[in-house]
């Protein structure tokens, strides 16, 4: 099996979808929605140059012969969608058996990944299929109604398209339909019809041939991704040059800095974000020799920087966007899909950048009020037709050859000038977070003194999330006219002022771990990320990794993790919040 395509070369797999909505029969309402869905799930890949997408919308037998012998040697999934039956496609002009059909599907087997036949009664073609060499073929064994067809194939794409492979995207689509519908799906490993399945499962099955290799089902779509060689290409360059433009940007946003007031202008930079950022530009200005040199515990440090501020980025707008759900201000018509992929196996090349475009899309419908107005402008920068989606793609290609560990040593010093130069760029972008601060809240404690008018009876212990690598977290007490959030992350608005008048809750996408169960009390920095989740378990992931760790990200046990269950007491807040927060989005 050739495993290449769109890797190296200029040839992308092709990705052919064949929809028919024979006016002889039944018409498909959900069928032009189908379309639609899948294409919007597979256009970020598509846009990137990974894949390429061809949709006949209207597909007669003479296009299928077509596009077929146009792309030959190149179509890795085959997707029909209309009615059929057990050997049957019905097309627009004729019911195409899939006998006549065998030679088209033939020549493509040493390419052809999946064939995925979304119409009623298909399973009766499968043996057909995997005799033809068509390892794996998604199939169903009975009728199937039409928007549960176009529901389980945008699932399905979205998390193909968001690097899952064949399995855990039929896995994926299959508990989303359970969910919704309170029904199960069965995953076949094998062309067994001999038994019909219960009346009360999914129409789907996941077949795989018999005697093919099993691997087979964690086939991915590709991502890799060449990038063009920048305008002068540099042999050496010297590390933090590109970051240190970030000075006059900062300065740019916030007009009374007092440079004075900072012992290096590293450090002016480094406090500037909040630590989720600045920690990672602590560790990249460190005087380590893994941070000195353009080699690959610098690149991943690259990398993870661009990473936690993506994620920092969309998860400020998603808690942007909670809040509108919940004071009524925003009816979110349906669900933050680009969420719900965010699951376990995919967490370490999960996309935020994508998160971030379907959030500010439904908060730009909304017409609301940006918290951190910087979002809108990065979406629209890194989006398929933005002045940086170069360099987003090709960040995201090389976070997954890192992560499946096809780098080249030859390749690493031109990465690190690369990442180091559009790391710059996207801060550069977001360099107004200098005035915003980052606070973690752990306690609130009422003062009521009998018979004596208190101006600021709420007394909150705040510590500012804003200097990396302290020894101690320092948390002080600050006196409010009203409570705001305890055991949170806030983001607020820097001010002079003593009182905290506008917060975003970030809480629980990042959690203070010191406010919760044994470490509580404690004073060691020990802030957590969502890292990912599945039914009734939350992973997080501790950002307080030293200098050393940046060599080690992608090693597993480099990774300190916090999992919070529902029977878990002492993080009941958090679960309880999480919940919440998933059946808000649900839409």
């Amino acid at each position: 099996m050739n495993e290449s395509y769109g890797t190296n070369d200029h040839q992308p797999p092709i990705l052919f979808f064949a929809f028919a909505n024979n006016e002889t029969g039944r018409y498909l309402d959900y069928l032009k929605r189908e379309s639609t869905a899948v294409h919007q799930a597979l256009l970020p890949v598509d846009a990137k140059g990974f894949v390429k997408v061809v949709r006949e919308e209207s597909a007669e037998v003479d296009d299928l012969f077509r596009l077929f012998t146009a792309y030959r040697g190149r179509i890795a999934v085959f997707h029909y969608a209309g009615h059929a039956d057990g050997s049957n496609l019905d097309l627009e002009d004729q019911a195409a058996g899939m006998q006549p059909l065998s030679q088209l599907l033939a020549e493509q087997k040493d390419t052809l990944r999946l064939v995925f036949l979304n119409g009623c009664g298909t399973a009766g073609q499968v043996a057909h299929l995997h005799r033809l060499g068509i390892p794996v073929v998604i199939a169903t064994h009975c009728s199937v109604e039409d928007d549960k067809a176009q529901v389980f194939a945008d699932r399905f794409y979205s998390a193909l398209a968001n690097h899952y492979s064949l399995e855990a995207a039929f896995l994926h689509a299959k508990a989303h339909l359970e969910i919704k519908y309170v029904q199960s799906a069965q995953l076949y490993r094998e062309a067994n019809f001999s038994e019909s399945p219960p009346g009360d499962t999914l129409p789907w099955g996941l077949y795989l041939a018999p005697g093919a290799d099993p691997a087979i089902l964690a086939w991915k779509l590709p991502n890799y991704f060449a990038a063009p060689p920048p305008a002068s290409v540099q042999v050496s360059y010297a590390v933090n040059k590109n970051i240190s433009r970030l000075l006059s940007a900062i300065k740019g946003r916030v007009p009374h800095l007092r440079v004075e007031n900072y012992p290096t202008e590293e450090a002016l930079i480094i406090t500037s974000f909040p630590w989720i950022i600045s920690v990672h530009l602590f560790r990249l200005f460190a005087d380590a020799e893994s941070m000195s040199v353009a080699g690959l515990p610098r690149l991943r440090e690259l990398l993870q920087a661009y990473v936690s501020t993506t994620r920092f980025l969309s998860f400020i707008a998603l808690a942007q966007l909670w809040d509108e759900i919940k004071s009524g201000r925003l009816l979110l018509g349906d669900q933050l899909k680009e969420f719900f992929l965010l699951q376990q196996g995919v967490q370490d090349t999960y996309d935020y950048m994508l998160l971030l475009h379907a959030t500010r899309d439904r908060l730009a419908a909304a017409e609301v009020a940006w918290f951190l107005p910087e979002i809108q402008e990065v979406s629209e920068r890194y989006a398929p037709t933005g002045a940086s989606f170069d360099q987003y793609r090709y960040v995201e290609s090389l976070r997954q050859r890192l992560h499946t560990g096809d780098m080249p040593a030859t390749e690493v010093e031109h990465a690190c000038y690369l990442c180091e130069s559009i790391l710059t760029d996207l801060l550069t972008m977001v360099a107004g977070l200098a005035n915003f601060s980052l606070l973690t809240v752990r306690d609130i404690r009422v003062i009521n003194p009998a018979n004596i008018a208190v101006t600021t009876p709420f007394e909150h212990m705040i510590g500012d999330l804003h200097v990396p690598f302290q020894a101690y977290l320092k948390h002080r007490p600050r006196s409010l006219e009203e409570y705001i959030n305890s055991h949170s992350v806030l983001l607020t608005q820097r001010s002079g002022e003593t009182r905290i008048k506008k917060y975003l809750n970030l809480s629980p996408l990042y959690v203070d771990k010191t406010a919760f169960g044994d470490a509580k009390g404690r004073n060691t920095p020990m802030i957590f990320a969502l890292r990912h989740w599945a039914a009734g378990k939350y992973v997080f992931q501790n950002l307080s990794y030293n200098v050393n760790q940046a060599g080690r990200q992608n090693s597993p046990n480099s990774i300190d993790t916090l999992s919070v269950q529902g029977d878990m007491e002492e993080y009941q807040i958090i679960s309880e919040q999480m919940n919440a927060l998933i059946q808000d989005i649900g839409g």
